[in-house]
């Protein structure tokens, strides 16, 4: 039977409900209710908002019901993400937790084949009409790119855009010229821009493009080079080509690396004259740099030459050294050293000489020997051309030291085929009796050189005999009227 006090006992539960700051000040009763709904009293820690019951023996002993109903009863719970809210860092409104949910769900993406990407067995899935480009952001709209590499790209028919860069055409360009040697010229000996060339070649006569239906290219042999020939098939009715008309020859190729665009291009396939030295690497006016992978420059070679010389003579070699004037015909040069009998010259010309029997120093003329004592009779002696010179200051004469020093070849002998001799595979030549050409003579027929062994026979008598290989043997080539050929040698 209850007693008396039992309403006074139980009338605190309605009434206020203890808060555990309270309850920790052991105000607390048994089996009384607890709520941590008050901060600290310095503020830092704020409260759980958790509900605690005193134990039924201990007042002092608080237990944690939130608690257990979060351990026990949730994680066996369904809850309906529909209804169930959640604060989301920088979203003022909270958002339900489905949408959360179908928002990653419908965005989330991850690798169609663990392994990778195949292009023989997913390039189907590659271009499929349904596949879609899309562009990354993040939550900021910042628009994020994949980064990946030229391999991993490909067009539309399967090629990678790697292969795609290693198979594009580098086009080079290259150009010579021939003049012709005599009126109507048929053919011309032209150099490729570099050996087993078969690309684009273009004519043009005086600057006017020339059909290809014109005339024909083939190969020939020339000393162990093969160079190539143009031969014009209607020269006189077409194309009048005069003595001394220019010929140029333009080559477009295909000047990529044939073992792969990582590497240079090979040095056979660089047309003669298409790099300009100032792409070099390494390029120096010093002629004192001690680097073997270096070029040195003619800047280099010249400060060297003067250097040299500038030793040589001021150890008294009775050595002189200059450059002569830009006189054409005579070799001028001026000095402030004493000339002394034996003294010896080294000079460069600065201009083509011709026709000249004495060189000028100090206005002193001394007229020009050979070594052996024979009057120095140049045809032409070229511009940057460095010549030696002993000087005999008693009998005022100049004797030239150095060898060849002749840069051009002089015609000696001349045979033209008239229809009195029409026929004739013997040619005579006839060269001045001071001269001795035999073993050093250049031949031309119709302005193409011809070659020893080859197109002739040099033959004792100061003649030659006119030869063609066809298919092997050889076969007798006779002349015809109105044919010329030319003998040339360098011996003067």
């Amino acid at each position: 039977m209850a007693s008396i006090n039992d309403q006074f006992e139980q009338g605190r539960i309605p009434i206020k409900v203890l808060s555990y700051k309270d309850a920790i000040k052991k105000l607390a009763q048994c089996d009384e209710l607890i709520i941590d709904y008050l901060p600290s009293d310095d503020g830092t820690i704020d409260p759980s908002y958790h509900i605690y019951i005193a134990d039924h023996n201990d007042p002092e002993n608080l237990i944690d019901i939130t608690n257990l109903i979060i351990k026990e009863i949730l994680p066996n719970a369904k809850i309906n993400a529909n209804e169930f809210q959640i604060l989301i860092e920088g979203v003022r409104d909270p958002t339900s937790l489905k949408n959360i949910i179908n928002f990653i769900y419908k965005r989330f993406t991850y690798p169609e084949n663990i392994e990778g990407f195949d292009y023989a067995r997913d390039s189907s899935k590659l271009f499929d009409p349904t596949t879609v480009s899309v562009l990354l952001k993040n939550t900021d709209n910042t628009i994020l790119l994949p980064v990946t590499t030229i391999d991993n790209v490909y067009d539309n028919s399967g090629n990678t855009i790697e292969d795609r860069l290693n198979n594009i055409t580098r086009v080079g360009f290259g150009v010579t010229y021939v003049r012709a040697t005599e009126d109507y010229q048929t053919e011309f000996i032209f150099d490729y821009p570099f050996e087993n060339y078969s690309d684009f070649i273009e004519v043009r006569v005086g600057g006017t493009y020339i059909s290809k239906d014109r005339y024909s290219v083939t190969n020939v042999t020339v000393n162990d080079v093969v160079k190539g020939k143009i031969t014009f098939l209607d020269i006189n009715g077409n194309y009048p080509i005069e003595v001394g008309r220019r010929i140029d020859i333009l080559f477009i190729y295909n000047a990529k690396a044939i073992s792969g665009a990582n590497e240079y291009i090979y040095g056979h396939n660089i047309a003669d004259g298409s790099i300009p030295s100032s792409k070099l690497e390494k390029l120096s006016d010093s002629y004192a740099l001690n680097d073997s992978t270096s070029v040195a420059s003619s800047s280099a070679l010249y400060k060297l030459f003067y250097a040299v010389l500038y030793e040589l003579h001021s150890n008294n070699k009775a050595l002189l050294w200059g450059i002569d004037n830009n006189d054409t015909n005579y070799m001028n040069f001026s000095t402030q050293e004493t000339i002394s009998n034996g003294a010896i010259i080294t000079l460069t010309l600065l201009k083509d000489k011709t026709s000249f029997s004495n060189i000028r120093i100090n206005d002193t003329n001394y007229s020009l020997k050979n070594i052996d004592g024979s009057n120095f009779r140049p045809t032409k002696i070229k511009a940057g051309t460095t010549i030696r010179i002993l000087l005999d200051t008693s009998s005022m004469l100049a004797y030239v030291l150095s060898d060849n020093i002749f840069r051009n070849k002089k015609v000696q002998s001349v045979f033209t085929c008239t229809s009195d001799n029409e026929g004739i595979t013997t040619i005579p030549y006839d060269f001045n009796s001071n001269n001795d050409p035999s073993s050093d003579i250049i031949v031309y027929r119709n302005g193409v050189r011809l070659f020893e062994y080859i197109d002739y026979t040099l033959n004792s008598d100061n003649t030659i005999t006119l030869e063609v290989r066809v298919n092997g043997p050889s076969a007798s080539n006779p002349l015809s009227e109105g044919e010329r050929i030319v003998f040339e040698t360098n011996r003067i």
